[in-house]
C-alpha cells in the first residue's frame, strides 16, 4: 500500500540565512512521499535564486512566485496548489525533526477512525480534516491524543 502525498507549504520572503537549514530538515524527512511547495513572496533576487535553486537539487520541490502579499496570502497560495492529501506548513526559518511529517502522519492515522463514526465525525474533520494545517494539525494532534478518554466513549 503506498503512502498518501503530504504537501510541505514553505512560505518564503528573504529568509536566505535560514532557508540551507530549513531544507536540509525537510529532505531528510523519514517520510518520503512529500512535496515541497515553496512560494516566493516577492523577495530579493539573492533569495528568489535559491529559492529556484532548490528545483535541480530534489525533484519534489516546485517553486511559485508571486508579488509580495503577506506571509498568509503566501501560505494560502501554497495550499491552494498543493496536490497532497494532506498538508503542513513550515516556516523557512525554523527546521525540524527527521520524523516530523512521519511522526504527526503515525499520530493522523492512529486518530483518522473517529472520522468514520457519526458522532464524532464533525468533530474529528474540524480538528484533523485533510487540508488542515501548520499549528493547527499540531494542535488537533495533541488535543486528540489528550483527550483519547472522552472520545473513547463514542468507539
Amino acid at each position: 500500500m503506498s503512502l498518501p502525498l503530504i504537501s510541505v507549504i514553505l512560505p518564503i520572503y528573504n529568509i536566505e540565512n535560514y532557508l540551507p537549514k530549513c531544507m536540509e530538515s525537510l529532505f531528510a524527512q523519514t517520510y518520503r512521499n512529500l512535496e515541497f511547495i515553496m512560494v516566493d513572496d516577492g523577495s530579493s533576487s539573492k533569495c528568489a535564486k535559491l529559492v529556484d535553486d532548490y528545483l535541480k537539487i530534489d525533484d519534489r520541490v516546485v517553486v511559485y512566485h508571486k508579488e509580495n502579499g503577506g506571509l498568509s496570502d503566501a501560505r494560502n497560495y501554497g495550499i491552494a496548489h498543493a496536490k497532497g492529501e494532506f498538508m503542513t506548513c513550515v516556516d523557512p526559518d525554523d527546521f525540524v525533526d527527521c520524523d516530523y511529517v512521519e511522526y504527526l502522519y503515525e499520530i493522523l492515522k492512529k486518530y483518522k477512525k473517529f472520522m468514520n463514526n457519526p458522532k464524532t465525525k464533525r468533530f474529528c474533520r474540524m480538528m484533523i480534516g485533510e487540508k488542515v494545517y501548520g499549528f493547527y494539525r499540531i494542535f488537533a494532534i495533541y488535543f486528540l491524543t489528550h483527550e483519547c478518554a472522552t472520545l473513547k466513549q463514542w468507539e
